[in-house]
Order: structure tokens, then C-alpha cells, then sequence
């Protein structure tokens, strides 16, 4: 080990000890808006507000023959509606002699003058599956105007890559992405549809003993809006930038490990990309989180430094050597303040049979006092819990929303699922989470400022 990640470690210990603040949990009480999808299992990043104060949502399957579905929702009239069909805007023809599916929305919806921008993915989870459908078309790069009510794909990625990682560069009217499996970055034109493979930055789909292979993939880039180069990370920490001006990828000499807090065994060392990295307006600096070990550290790119912060995960989960859990994508920066759901140890609830692993939790880290909170885990009426989530919106009014996997105790609406109608097309809903779950979206109380 080098000697200045020897001494990042220490410092980063006696900074766990300062700068966190240990509250005991509270229960954070939300309230549930049911879009009544039973068939979605998933979403990933799928969840931005938009200036007018709507939210834009994608709902992903893992069945081979269902596209994702996109939703918008209305907060004052607490309404749901459907903008467009993904499968015709992509034209994807599903089903036995058809192709596979765009069955992923895994990044955010991106909005540039009421146009609205996200990737696609295939849905299913191993990739053995196109074998029993037409080769995977590829990931498209889809626009969504507001003011016409069109939807049109801007560009595609290769054949058989999805799109999992996608980030704007609107001052220089291009989207850049991440492909899946072969972490290829790329460069798709808005005004002209061309997509350029700029290289390959991450060895995303090895074999990982530590975790599946799908948390290792680098979910987000960061573009600096004045100068145009990306930021983003590999999976041993290396920190790359690529530079639109050289047209060339680069090391930028830093390493996510460096941002670690506390200690980290050898599991979590084993993935050590940045998970969250978002670049803090009107400044030079990047705040990121270790995917191993869910520290928060800050990335100063006018000195090239790299500074550990906290922990941002649920108290219980402070001192471990590790991330038992896996770092979570519902992270986003307002107001000089991290909002973060991460995931914690589930709730008992009296006379429930069947209990989640985790549950999630609702963690702030304020960049200013340094001080950092676990308001406690997400419950909504009834003490039912919210197992999962890697989505987070703010609305302008200051509202948190977020996408996420509820626990699902109606027999009559278990007993549907696990019909035959719907039971061929569904993943399994019991799948690593010891509970049945339904995709709902998730609204929580206003903290104070």
C-alpha cells in the first residue's frame, strides 16, 4: 500500500470519529403513490424532477419480452400519466421471433429546454438470455419533447450494448454514456444522432467474488460545464478524464480508495469505484461515494486532492470493515447538503411473517458543519417498509420523492402476481429481499433546512 493511501486511512478514521454526528434512529414516516405496475421490479437512477415541478420516472423488468415503461407524475394532482410508449418509440418488436426488449431505464432523466434525455438497456440479467430472441439491437439514446409531446431516439449504442451510465453535456449539444457489457464510452451528437466510441474505461462485467456483477458497474460521470472533460472511475479506483479538446482518455493520478473511511477488508477494497459522483455547482469540486465501504469524500479537481468525510450510511452500519449492504444510487446534492437512501437493518414489525434484509434509511450530510444524520428507516401507513431504492428526486418546493421497492402484504394482490397470467413474466419477487415487493413511489415528510 503507498504511503499516502496509508495516511488517507488514518485520517480518514480520526475523521469518523470527529465530524459524525450519532442520533438515535428515528422512524422517518412517508406517504405512497401506487402507479399500479405490478409487473416492474426494478429502477435504477430512473427518477429526476423537472423545472415546471413534475417528476419523470422509468420502470424497469427483468423479463426479456416487456419494454420499460416511462411515467410521469403530477404532484398537485397526485396523478400519474403516460407520455409515450418506449416500445414504439425504439421500435422494438418483442416476443417469440422478436427481439429482446429495451427492458432497462438505468440512468436519469436529463432535462435541456423542456427536452427530457435518458438511455435504454436490455432488461434481462444474464446475458445468456439473447440466445432466445433476436440479437439485442442495441441501448438508444431517447429525447422527449414536452412542448410537442414527441418522443424520438437521438442515437443508439453498438449492437448488444446497453446504456446503464449516461450524462449530459448540453453547453456542447452532446450526451455521453457507458456502455453494458463492455464499458465502452461513448459520445452520441443531439443535433446530428452520431454516436462515437471514444474507448473502452471499465472492466465492468468481470467475474467479482465480493458482489454481483451489476453493482460494479460505474452508474455516473461527471462533466465539468466549462471545460467539457468527463470524470469517471474504474472498478480497482482508478480515476480516468477524457478530454473533448485532446480527444484522448487520460489517468488523472487519484484513486476512489483515497476517499475511504475507516477501515476496509479485502471484499470491500474489491470494488472501489466511485458508486455517486456529483460535481457541486459553481465550484471545482466532486462529492463521491466508495462502493465498497459507502464513504463520502470530496475530490477537489483545481488541486488534485482527495479528501474523506463520513460514512453515509445507517448508524448501525458505521464501523463495519465494509459495505454489507451495497452502496445505493438514491444520492443527490442541495442546498450544501448530501440527501442519501441508503440501506440499514430491517424493522420487526409485530405479527409479519416474512421480513426484508434491509430497509431503507434516510441520511443527510451537511457540507458545511460536517455533521452528518441517520433520520432513521422509511415507513408508510400501515408499517409497511420500504425495502429498496437507488432513486431520488427534489422537487423545487424542497419535496424528496424517490422510486422504490415497497413490501407488499395484500393477499389479494400477492395472489395476482403469483398467477400464471402474470407469474411468467415477473422476476421473482422474493428474489434476496425475504419479502414480496411492488414498485411504488415514495414521498418524504420536508426536513428542515
Amino acid at each position: 500500500m503507498k504511503l499516502h493511501l496509508k495516511l488517507s486511512l488514518v485520517l480518514s478514521t480520526l475523521l469518523m470519529a470527529s465530524c459524525t454526528s450519532f442520533t438515535d434512529s428515528k422512524q422517518v414516516d412517508v406517504k405512497l403513490h401506487d402507479p399500479d405496475l405490478l409487473w416492474a421490479d426494478a429502477s435504477h437512477l430512473a427518477l429526476s424532477s423537472t423545472a415546471d415541478g413534475k417528476l419523470f420516472m422509468g420502470f424497469s423488468t427483468h423479463w426479456l419480452d416487456l419494454n420499460a415503461e416511462v411515467l410521469s407524475y403530477d404532484p398537485e394532482t397526485e396523478s400519474f400519466d403516460k407520455p409515450f410508449g418506449l416500445g414504439r418509440v425504439t421500435g422494438v418488436k418483442v416476443g417469440p421471433g422478436g427481439e429482446m426488449s429495451q427492458g432497462k431505464i438505468h440512468t436519469p432523466f436529463f432535462e435541456n429546454d423542456k427536452v427530457i434525455y435518458f438511455g435504454t438497456a436490455f432488461g434481462v440479467a444474464g446475458y445468456k438470455w439473447h440466445r432466445q430472441r433476436k440479437a439485442y439491437a442495441g441501448g438508444c439514446f431517447v429525447a422527449y419533447d414536452q412542448k410537442s409531446g414527441k418522443a424520438k431516439v437521438v442515437g443508439r449504442a453498438p449492437k448488444l450494448e446497453g446504456i446503464l451510465t449516461l450524462e449530459p453535456d448540453f453547453p456542447r449539444n452532446c450526451l455521453y454514456g457507458i456502455s453494458f457489457p463492455n464499458g465502452l464510452l461513448m459520445r452520441c451528437d443531439i443535433g446530428t444522432g452520431e454516436v462515437k466510441i471514444l474507448g473502452q474505461v471499465d472492466d465492468q462485467y468481470r467475474k467479482s467474488k465480493a458482489m454481483a456483477d451489476s453493482i460494479d458497474v460505474t452508474r455516473c460521470l461527471v462533466i465539468h460545464p466549462e471545460s467539457g472533460v468527463v470524470y469517471g472511475s474504474r472498478k480497482n479506483g482508478e480515476i480516468w478524464h477524457y478530454d473533448p479538446a485532446k480527444g484522448k482518455i487520460s489517468e488523472t493520478g487519484l484513486n476512489v480508495k483515497q476517499g475511504i473511511v475507516g477501515q476496509a477488508d479485502d471484499k470491500a477494497l474489491a470494488s472501489s469505484h466511485w458508486r455517486m459522483a456529483l460535481l457541486s455547482p459553481g465550484s471545482d469540486k466532486i462529492y463521491a461515494t466508495h462502493q465498497g465501504t459507502c464513504s463520502l469524500f470530496e475530490l477537489d479537481l483545481k488541486t488534485k486532492s482527495i479528501t474523506p468525510l463520513a460514512r453515509i450510511c445507517s448508524d448501525a452500519d458505521l464501523n463495519t470493515m465494509g459495505n454489507i449492504r451495497g452502496s445505493r444510487l438514491a444520492f443527490i446534492l442541495a442546498d450544501g447538503k448530501i440527501h442519501h437512501l441508503t440501506h440499514g437493518p430491517a424493522v420487526k414489525v409485530e405479527g409479519r411473517k416474512l421480513n426484508p434484509n434491509d430497509q431503507v434509511y434516510y441520511v443527510t450530510y451537511d457540507l458545511n458543519s460536517k455533521k452528518r444524520i441517520d433520520h432513521g428507516p422509511l415507513m408508510a401507513p400501515g408499517d409497511i417498509r420500504v425495502c429498496d431504492s437507488d432513486t431520488l428526486a427534489m422537487l423545487p418546493d424542497g419535496r424528496l420523492f424517490s422510486l422504490a421497492s415497497i413490501e407488499l402484504i395484500d393477499p389479494a394482490r400477492i395472489e395476482e402476481m403469483q398467477s400464471g397470467d402474470q407469474g411468467k413474466r415477473l422476476f421473482p419477487k422474493l428474489g434476496g429481499r425475504g419479502v414480496y415487493f411492488d414498485m411504488q413511489l415514495v414521498e418524504l415528510p420536508i426536513v428542515e433546512k
